[in-house]
């Protein structure tokens, strides 16, 4: 049964290269519930879970040094999906919203593809994501110039491909309930947090054929920014905080701040076609946060969640930084393993 699952999965997601979708992928291996303490989660993963939801997501670029700052921003950023939770397996799936003409002409058109899957059991969890997106534009000409046109600078053929794995553990996983805060198939009834631990992996890679200043503006940058492209591989530890605060009836508030530590091969194309590459020490920073209502058959959940990383090239920094918000309205049905085993919210 679960190697149908396993297929059905990648099916999905190879429907979604076709598509221009985005999928979510959840399995849940919770079972172990000898752990739960009742007093400050109820466990509800027997019932089914609907998730409708709307979504920012994007994958930003930033070249920074001392005086100027170029930033780069895909176009098309919002999405609406559908999605559930039962037992061990949720999905979601979201389209992005049709980009109109004016916005492409002003932003130009960008071609992307979202893949975010997680395993989550009682005490570890393991989150993916992928992104490629193709087309970017500057965000912010003003800065360099007296820009009076309503359309911005644009780098059609700049790639993005972003491959990211984050492993954890929560050891307080008896008072503690990650799924509460950001699944829905468990609630938080008094306030608890856990240190967690872990390992990452990241992989970045940026590249344009024409260099990453638009031609619009490239005598009103003082910085040589002569890139071509880049990309880099991460590794490393994790360790972090994250804690719910439990407030009024139904209420909740999770912050969650993870900061991780580790090695770097980093590669870079000049304009001259000529390579350099650096091993360097890492760092990244995950956040999330998540504030949320849920009462017996209904819940709503505001959360956001940010990667950030940056590699220093010569006199500037590249940054990157995968950024999600997401408001979900979530219904919670009984099934009959869910009313064998009297799952329930207590409110």
């Amino acid at each position: 049964m679960k190697l149908q699952l396993h297929i059905v999965v990648f099916i999905l997601c190879f429907f979604s290269l076709v598509l221009h979708a985005q999928v979510d992928i959840g399995m849940d291996y919770s079972n172990d519930t000898a752990t739960i303490n009742d007093t400050y989660f109820t466990d509800l993963n027997n019932q089914f879970i609907l998730r409708f939801y709307g979504l920012y997501k994007t994958n930003n670029v930033n070249l920074v040094n001392a005086n100027e700052t170029l930033k780069y921003r895909p176009n098309g950023i919002y999405s609406i999906g559908i999605g559930f939770n039962y037992k061990f397996l949720g999905l979601g799936i979201s389209y992005g919203a049709p980009l109109s003409e004016t916005s492409k002409s002003k932003k130009g058109n960008t071609q992307r593809l979202d893949i975010q899957g997680s395993m989550i059991s009682t005490s570890i969890g393991l989150d993916g994501f992928l992104q490629i997106y193709k087309g970017y534009y500057l965000s912010n000409p003003g800065d360099f110039t007296e820009w009076e046109n309503e359309n911005y600078p644009q780098l059609p053929d700049m790639d993005v491909v972003t491959l990211g794995v984050n492993a954890f553990y929560i050891f307080n996983k008896s008072k503690f309930s990650y799924r509460a805060a950001f699944i829905g198939n468990q609630v938080q009834n008094r306030s608890a947090g856990s240190i967690t631990a872990g390992l990452f992996g990241t992989f970045d890679q940026v590249k344009t054929d024409n260099g990453f200043v638009p031609a619009d503006i490239i005598d009103s940058i003082q910085t040589d920014f002569d890139l071509k492209s880049f990309e880099a591989f991460t590794v490393g530890l994790s360790a972090g905080y994250l804690y719910t605060f439990v407030f009024g009836k139904g209420f909740y508030l999770s912050l969650a701040a993870i900061p991780g530590i580790g090695y770097r091969h980093f590669k870079v194309v000049a304009l001259d076609n000529s390579q350099s590459n650096k091993d360097q020490f890492a760092v990244q920073l995950l956040g999330r946060i998540a504030l949320g209502y849920t009462i017996k058959r209904f819940y709503i959940n505001f959360n956001t969640l940010f990667n950030l990383r940056n590699y220093n090239y010569k006199s500037y920094e590249l940054e990157l930084s995968s950024e999600q918000i997401r408001l979900t309205l979530g219904l919670r049905f009984q099934t009959k393993a869910s009313k064998k085993r009297n799952q329930y919210h207590p409110n």
